[in-house]
């Protein structure tokens, strides 16, 4: 048989990661293809009709899985609104799993609670599984919000506890992790290509900023509203001269990278620093 030829498999993995990349992170892949077997199996179970083909218990089982899968889709959802730059990034990441994962707990329980206590929460769901499974699992925190003990202190007045202020902690915090390895990624990379750029003349840093707001035009489907928004961000660091001009340009960098993305942005100030150097004459030796 005729050998592989060396370094053939090291470029098969390249290309194949290169690929993979294009698309979504890798743990992005490892959490979706989760959700999809989740969402596959209650499709499956729907189309065979819950009615006839589960127990009452089993038809309970898959409706609490249900409802912990609409609650983890609307945690990812929520991230990715939040982190418009790389939202499936931000999903990627550990806090976030966790937070996707949390949301699918929350309404877990909201599903039990909603068993128990339907009167008390909202009666418009009692007696009906899958009703209640979607109001579990796209309301949870609605759920936990509720009223669900109160007690009357000894000056008349009422009060009412629950676990939303718990439950709010720690999504908090969650997504406050996300923030905070978003943030770290996101400097570096403004970073670096604001500093190769080395805007020393007032001239080039105008031009620089004229040139970000002008790429904005590649987009077909950017709002007139995201695109004035940016215009306005580039009018008030190009009027405060009390900042360094890199500084401005960091600023401004981080402005574009929440429209452009990592790839764009990346591109766009590749394209920039070709048009700062100064033009070589054609008869000129290279």
């Amino acid at each position: 048989m005729p050998s592989t030829p060396p370094g053939s498999w090291a470029k098969l993995k390249k290309a194949s990661a290169r690929l993979k990349k294009a698309f979504l992170p890798p743990r992005s892949w490892v959490i979706l293809s989760q959700l999809g077997g989740v969402f596959l199996l209650f499709v499956l179970a729907v189309s065979l009709g819950l009615e006839d083909r589960f127990s009452p218990d089993g038809r309970k089982a898959l409706l609490a899985g249900t409802a912990f899968f609409f609650g983890a889709t609307v945690g990812v959802a929520e991230i990715l609104l939040r982190y418009r730059d790389e939202p499936f990034r931000a999903a990627s990441t550990t806090p976030a799993a966790a937070y996707a994962f949390l949301n699918g707990v929350i309404s877990l329980g909201a599903f039990a609670l909603l068993l128990r206590y339907p009167d008390q929460i909202l009666p418009a769901v009692k007696g009906d599984l899958v009703l209640t499974a979607f109001a579990a699992g796209f309301g949870g925190m609605m759920v936990a919000r509720s009223k669900l003990f109160n007690f009357q202190g000894e000056g008349g007045g009422e009060y009412s506890f629950g676990p939303a202020i718990v439950l709010d902690s720690f999504l908090r915090t969650l997504d406050r992790k996300v923030d905070r390895l978003r943030s770290a990624e996101r400097h570096r990379r403004v970073f670096d290509k604001i500093h190769v750029l080395n805007l020393n003349q007032p001239a080039d840093f105008n031009f620089a900023l004229d040139y970000t707001q002008v790429t904005l035009q590649s987009y077909q489907n950017l709002s007139q509203a995201e695109k004035l928004a940016y215009a306005e961000e580039i009018e008030k660091y190009r009027g405060e001269t009390g900042l360094p001009q890199n500084l401005r340009m960091l600023a401004t960098g981080f402005a574009l990278l929440n429209i452009a993305g990592e790839d764009n942005f990346d591109q766009v100030m590749a394209d920039l620093e070709r048009s700062l150097r100064p033009a070589v004459p054609q008869n000129s030796p290279q």
